[in-house]
């Protein structure tokens, strides 16, 4: 049934004969703990921890497995947890909670990303919603996640199908559902899909349909998004600049999206990786420094005014500036915020995650606005933006939108705006940030991450239900728990320790107001942690 992998001491990964399920275990004390904090092992997997002396109670109600959905969705190693059977059973689930709640007859969007298989996975995704009587519109080509967001606005349906797994490595794939408004899922509406998971998983092993191809349309979507985009960015700027500008899509979905609107709008384009390829160079399509070399490389060469990057399927953004340094998003953010605030395009609320700049705070301050703290993911902002309680959404790792536009991250605007901001002061990128920095003065920030041992995870929810009254010497003078764990601390500084919701770590975000200080912060935070 499966087989026992040693990785190293006391530490196995199973394998299943049907590629079922997957996943690291460590065996401590006759004890057995996995990487993932949410995860409940396999009855399958306890049983071939018998012959280890491990005791075990199996509920056979738990006999198969689970697909859960994260932060983002579902995600999965393909060929193991991301199997086709395992897309059709999805996509029967998201079929009846769709019927159930009235939405059937408003169609569903079906976009995918470069990744290998995604095109394959969204047919069968529309073969199945098809025989469900629910209109699939599946997209020509793959397709970024912002502009499947708009399309759900623009044609009033009932949802979003996306196959992608975002930044993370080419050998995984995905799933991420976006409701009728094209906001990111919340956790209720996951769950119920969950439920009807649940409900196939234990009835049937096969999902049978008869394919009705009536329910099957080809969709083209890049037109009215770029059209859409004009409405959201001064173009005159852009294209009185003439700017030099470098583009690299990761190999994913944004190429003949962001390169193709500064190019139509007048500007010098000169773009790299931008063809499909689906093992995305060797490494995983996240828009971190050390995958964005080639772009660092090619602004210097070419002398662009800026650097645009976008991960695989566009919903985050990265900037390299003038010189081919990479620029945090944090700070982009913050310059983009500034310059909507100084424009009049905001002006009462900013909203960002726990694990934000509070370069926010203080230009909010400045201009009189609110600031509200959510926990990490999109989708808790995107609640805000639909309700219209906040004008901005941001996110540390690249995530942003703006009121009147989509409640999704949106990495192509992020550039583009970017550029405008640009456009707009004739200086460089490095002046403004110079600019910014002595409006508001600087912060210095960092993150780690750190594989989720039973021990680190055991600490931090020890750390969480008896929260520190001094972190290094500094007080603690407020504590939020809304997402693991944020420690307000005298000085204007902060540390956030958080469980990953999408894979087996453990986030640690701080932030302080010296660069001096930074190291002393870190290493009480992992004194904190027992990390040292």
């Amino acid at each position: 049934m499966c087989a026992l992998q040693r990785c190293h001491r006391l530490t196995f990964k199973i394998h299943f004969a049907d590629n079922s399920y997957s996943d690291l275990f460590e065996i401590r004390n006759k004890k057995l703990f996995t990487g993932r904090q949410s995860l409940v092992p396999s009855p399958q997997s306890l049983l071939i921890m018998k012959e280890k002396g491990v005791r075990i109670r199996i509920d056979k109600k738990r006999i198969k497995t689970m697909i859960k959905f994260g932060t983002a969705g579902w995600r999965g190693i393909i060929g193991e947890e991301f199997t086709f059977q395992n897309v059709r059973i999805v996509s029967q689930a998201i079929a009846n909670y769709l019927w159930s709640r009235g939405l059937g007859g408003r169609g569903v969007i079906i976009g995918y990303d470069t990744r290998f298989l995604s095109e394959k996975f969204a047919y069968e995704s529309a073969k199945v919603l098809a025989g469900n009587k629910i209109t699939a519109l599946l997209c020509e080509r793959d397709t970024p996640t912002p502009v499947l967001a708009y399309e759900v606005m623009r044609n009033n349906l009932a949802a979003a199908i996306n196959f992608t797994a975002s930044h993370n490595p080419p050998e995984y794939n995905g799933l991420k559902y976006s409701d009728e408004d094209g906001a990111p899922a919340m956790p209720d509406v996951t769950e119920a899909i969950e439920t009807e998971i649940e409900k196939l998983m234990n009835k049937a092993d096969v999902i049978f349909y008869y394919v009705d191809k009536s329910f099957i349309e080809t969709f083209r979507e890049q037109h009215n998004y770029l059209e859409f985009l004009k409405t959201k960015v001064q173009i005159s700027s852009i294209a009185q600049s003439r700017m030099k500008i470098a583009v690299d899509p990761l190999f994913g979905t944004a190429r003949e999206y962001v390169d193709k609107f500064m190019f139509d709008n007048g500007c010098i384009v000169h773009a790299i990786h931008n063809f499909r390829d689906p093992y995305f160079g060797g490494y995983a399509p996240e828009v971190s420094e050390p995958n964005l070399a080639d772009l660092k490389k090619l602004v210097i060469e070419k002398e662009c005014q800026l650097g645009i990057a976008t991960d695989a399927d566009a919903d985050r953004f990265a900037i390299i500036n003038e010189r081919g340094e990479f620029v945090s998003c944090n700070i982009i953010v913050a310059l983009i915020f500034d310059y909507l605030s100084r424009t009049n395009k905001v002006s009462k609320s900013v909203g960002r995650s726990i694990s934000t700049t509070h370069m926010l705070d203080r230009i909010a301050m400045h201009n009189n606005m609110q600031v509200i703290e959510t926990p990490v993911g999109f989708k808790y902002l995107a609640q805000l933006l639909k309700k219209n309680e906040i004008e901005i959404a941001c996110e540390e790792n690249g995530g942003f939108s703006i009121k009147d536009h989509i409640p999704e991250k949106d990495g192509i605007l992020a550039g583009l705006l970017t550029a405008e901001i640009i456009a707009q002061s004739g200086e460089s990128l490095s002046t403004l940030i110079e600019k910014l920095h002595k409006k508001y003065g600087p912060l210095y920030y960092a993150k780690m991450d750190f594989p989720l041992k039973y021990k680190l995870r055991n600490r931090l929810q020890k750390i969480i239900k008896n929260p520190p009254d001094k972190v290094g010497g500094r007080k603690v003078i407020k504590v939020s728990t809304i997402d693991g764990i944020k420690l307000y601390l005298d000085g204007n500084e902060w540390v956030a320790i958080r469980f990953s919701g999408t894979e087996p770590l453990a986030r640690m975000y701080l932030e302080t107001e010296n660069i001096d200080t930074l190291d002393t912060l870190i290493k009480a935070s992992k004194t904190l942690l027992k990390l040292e």
